[in-house]
């Protein structure tokens, strides 16, 4: 029995006195990341589901096809409108039940409507002209002070993204009109909340 007891204790000392800790090493270019970056949710600050923020891979973006400013909606026809949006003048809420971003410029604002409090970010989003958007659309407007302008197209033009924890739109070659003085413009134009 004590032979038995005395191997016992000789094992336990061995194991434990016989364990090193030694910091793991990631080899070359290899990130370490937060386990929250692997659980398929959106949590601990990510921007997408396991990417973004807090260590995670950088989500990958959807991005419209043309050079855009932040912050800046043109629109053309015969003249071209450039409206710049400051700090302050970009939000975003879901109060309406709706994801709504809107910038707005004195008697001038751009506002996006998606169909849902909570759309797929990271995603193009096709836009609905008339009514309520469907839950995977988006309604784009220009209001210049006198006229609203509604857009229209038949692919996915409006790119919904988050950076930083703040919500980004933008959209490329987008018609727009208004009844009330017939015609169309053609718009680009990104914004971000700031």
């Amino acid at each position: 029995m004590k032979i038995v007891l005395a191997s016992a204790v000789l094992l336990i000392f061995g194991l434990t006195s016989c364990r090193k800790e030694t910091p793991l090493e990631l080899p070359d270019g290899a990130v370490e990341v937060s386990l929250s970056c692997l659980n398929g949710i959106i949590d601990e600050g990510e921007d997408g589901i396991d990417c973004g923020l807090n260590n995670c891979a950088p989500c990958v973006l959807s991005l419209a096809d043309c050079a855009l400013e932040d912050n800046v909606f043109t629109a053309s026809f015969a003249t071209t409108i450039t409206t710049a949006f400051g700090t302050g003048q970009v939000a975003s809420s879901t109060a309406s039940g709706f994801l709504v971003v809107t910038a707005t410029a004195g008697n001038k604002y751009v506002k996006v409507t998606f169909g849902s409090s909570s759309p797929q970010i990271f995603s193009a989003f096709p836009l609905n002209q008339f009514g309520v958007p469907g839950s995977n659309e988006a309604v784009l407007e220009y209001f210049n002070g006198s006229n609203l302008y509604t857009a229209y197209s038949s692919s996915d033009n409006v790119h919904l993204n988050k950076l930083g924890g703040k919500l980004s739109v933008e959209f490329c070659d987008v018609y727009m009109d208004t009844p009330s003085i017939g015609g169309y413009i053609v718009a680009d134009g990104k914004i971000t909340e700031n």
